[in-house]
């Protein structure tokens, strides 16, 4: 299966369907019910490509535009360092309404030789998913963007997530904020990637190594 693509359901009141995500920089496309739409990182924002499929009776909508009133399942596979099987599940719940300020909540499940590991959940990807990476041993710690030695946010989490593998000797000389945003101002051009992403270049994250670390 392609790297880039992830398998999720899709549930609200008008059914169930299995969609597949296709990450596009720090977003992803997905088409539902013959619709096509974005997702943010978080997997909390339904947006449609096209503001006019943004009155189909198939969708339940806000003042806005954006879908309300789903459910998505997301489905992870990761690899390993300890040579087991390991999956992510994440559900994002999106209720029929929202403050403007308001993001859907997450709720992670690790699961590894297709047994349940544990769980959390947070607002953002990363910060569950740190914390439930936390909870069992390093010799199985998943091999995702996530927990690379060579991928970050730029200070402030302003930005999207930076793969930075191609530089990685430099980038994991870099200490606290100062530090890192003038290393962003030498090395512009690098990739925009996932946090769950998953590549056959990843390096478990060193502690004490890179901003981030």
């Amino acid at each position: 299966m392609d790297s880039n693509e992830i398998q999720a359901i899709y549930r609200d009141e008008f059914g169930v369907e299995a969609v597949t995500l296709r990450r596009r920089e720090d977003m992803f496309d997905l088409v539902i019910r013959g619709i096509e739409f974005t997702i943010s990182a978080n997997f909390d924002s339904f947006e449609p490509v096209h503001k006019a499929d943004s009155g189909s009776e198939r969708f339940k909508w806000d003042a806005d535009g954006f879908v309300r009133g789903c459910r998505l399942t997301v489905y992870v596979p990761l690899s390993v360092t300890g040579g087991v099987s390991a999956e992510l599940i994440l559900y994002s719940e999106i209720p029929d309404e929202m403050d403007g300020n308001d993001s859907a909540k997450l709720y992670l499940e690790l699961w590894i030789d297709g047994k349940f590991i544990a769980s959390e959940s947070d607002w953002r990807v990363e910060d569950g998913g740190l914390r439930l990476f936390k909870k069992f041993a390093p010799e199985v710690r998943p091999g995702c963007c996530l927990t690379c030695a060579f991928s970050d946010y730029p200070p402030g989490y302003s930005d999207p997530f930076y793969c930075f593998r191609d530089v990685g000797a430099e980038y994991v000389q870099v200490r606290g904020g100062l530090e890192m945003m003038k290393f962003r101002k030498t090395h512009p051009e690098t990739e925009i990637v996932h946090e769950l992403h998953v590549c056959d270049q990843f390096q478990p994250r060193i502690p004490g190594t890179g901003y981030r670390g």
